[in-house]
């Protein structure tokens, strides 16, 4: 009696230079950093899907382009939220970086900016504004700018020409400042999409609301 064996093998494509070790995790979606009551930033992002991943990078520099390296290395965490109170009066920028168990890095987020103190009055923003996303048309990737003049409650909704909410972006209390909202539609299929912008003042009875039109094409 004659047994067969199975055996199943498993390869990457090495002519890719794709292995098991050197694949890289995606780099974190929906990266948002924000002043709370100018003692701390706030940051946050999605969760890394990936079986292998292991941790975050957080990068800090002082102007918009900033080498994200040892000597700019904020801390590294698991977690999805982090807060940096190691802050003075001044302009902020972050990003974020995967590792995975390898020792992968992916590519780094898009730089976060944040204004702290009363140095930046001037900066500060004296209406509720949400702007046009950009790039728009977008594809997958996408910017939106809101400004807010007083601490409010604020959330940042994606809806689609039904009416049918597709994902909640921000839902925070934020302080007075020009935010950046970065949204990741890689899963969406293409077509119109609306922002939406609700905001409640925290100190008068100021209320804001505002709807943008945004084209995801594939």
């Amino acid at each position: 009696m004659v047994r067969l064996t199975t055996i199943i093998l498993f390869f990457s494509a090495l002519l890719l230079g794709q292995t098991i070790d050197n694949i890289a995790p995606s780099s974190p979606g929906n990266f948002s950093a924000f002043s709370l009551y100018d003692v701390e930033v706030e940051l946050t992002w999605e969760a890394n899907k990936e079986n292998d991943f292991a941790y975050y990078a957080i990068y800090k520099g002082h102007s918009e382009i900033f080498d994200a390296d040892s000597n700019s290395l904020l801390t590294t965490t698991i977690d999805t939220v982090f807060l940096d109170n190691e802050i003075l009066d001044g302009s902020y920028y972050y990003k974020i970086s995967a590792f995975d168990y390898s020792g992968n890095e992916s590519e780094f987020s898009n730089s976060g900016e944040v204004f702290v103190g009363l140095t930046n009055q001037s900066k500060m923003p004296g209406h509720y504004i949400l702007e046009q996303n950009y790039p728009n048309p977008f594809n997958p990737g996408t910017v939106i700018k809101y400004s807010i003049p007083e601490i409010s409650n604020v959330r940042i909704e994606i809806f689609n020409m039904l009416g049918e909410n597709i994902k909640i972006l921000v839902d925070h209390e934020k302080s007075a400042g020009v935010y950046e909202q970065n949204w990741d539609a890689a899963n969406l299929p293409s077509g119109i999409y609306m922002i939406g912008i609700s905001a409640d003042s925290r100190e008068s009875n100021n209320h804001f609301n505002d709807v943008k039109k945004a084209l995801l094409i594939k």
